[in-house]
């Protein structure tokens, strides 16, 4: 079990700005990523899909990085959300902050588990928005099977509770 000291929030709050609220697609194209691999095109479609039902919302969620001092399952970071006063983070709102605050994707892996989706195996998968060696901006799905463990260096983006 995680206990508050195994877990850090990242510098202060982020805010997106309204503007910063499009569709998915829309927020894909601003970001101009990369680098989205052939094989998460029809992952992608479907989130576009999925997500565009929700919309909606009330924009300009506050948000926050969270972070673990060691590897973590997905189990405990729900846990962890569900103990704190924090909501996992969408996809449109990992796109808003990968647009708003391209900073952050030099210095990590930033994860929405708020948004999960299952490829024709069954596999779960999560949206992350990084950088590559080659300076290029990267959104893919990354697998986030209970038994997986993320590294210390992924930032999974919260919403606090309103």
């Amino acid at each position: 079990m995680e206990t508050q000291s195994d877990w850090f929030v990242l510098g202060n709050k982020l805010t997106i700005s309204t503007d910063a609220v499009l569709s998915p697609s829309a927020l894909i194209a601003r970001g101009q990523y990369d680098v989205v691999p052939a094989s998460a095109c029809g992952l992608i479609s479907a989130i576009l899909q999925q997500t565009s039902q929700t919309r909606g919302r009330r924009p300009g969620p506050t948000l926050a990085l969270i972070g673990f001092k060691d590897p973590v399952s997905m189990c405990a970071v729900h846990q962890t959300l569900s103990e704190t006063g924090l909501q996992a983070a969408t996809f449109e709102e990992l796109l808003a902050v990968g647009n708003q605050f391209p900073h952050l994707l030099e210095k990590y892996l930033i994860v929405a588990v708020g948004t999960v989706w299952k490829d024709d195996r069954g596999d779960e998968r999560v949206p992350c928005l990084d950088m590559t060696g080659l300076g290029r901006r990267s959104l893919r799905l990354c697998w986030s099977a209970e038994w997986c463990m993320w590294l210390p260096s992924a930032r999974f983006l919260t919403r606090y509770k309103q």
